[in-house]
């Protein structure tokens, strides 16, 4: 799956690399946000504590992964498209995330990091 989204991404960025960071960075803040936001469900619902630390690190990835993206945009200036493309790429992933971390948690954390990885390669290549 982590080849195939990195083949669409080569194929339509080719080396437009600041437009290809600014869709990679506005996905790359569904993952802490979602999680962040099922745990706070997780701990209203259980009526337990013991959850804010880690809330607090999932809503501060989601906040660091969305001031890259404003360092990104910056950048990149993208256009109207990359816009709509951002808009639609993060509505699609959020919803695939979120169901994916409700009925398996750990196969979702597991897959970021393989993005991650991921993440890493492509910017040593480039």
């Amino acid at each position: 799956m982590t080849n195939f989204f990195r083949f669409i991404a080569d194929a339509f960025f080719v080396d437009r690399y600041g437009h290809r960071a600014v869709v990679l960075e506005t996905v790359a803040g569904v993952p802490g946000m979602v999680a962040g936001v099922l745990m706070h469900f997780k701990s209203l619902r259980s009526m337990k504590t013991g959850y804010g630390a880690s809330i607090r690190e999932m809503l501060a990835e989601a906040e660091n992964e969305r001031m890259h993206l404003m360092f990104f945009i910056e950048i990149a200036k993208p256009n109207f498209f990359e816009r709509f493309l951002v808009l639609s790429a993060q509505a699609i992933f959020g919803v695939f995330y979120f169901i994916m971390y409700i009925f398996f948690t750990r196969t979702a954390h597991r897959m970021i990091g393989y993005f991650e990885d991921e993440a890493v390669k492509v910017i040593q290549i480039t």
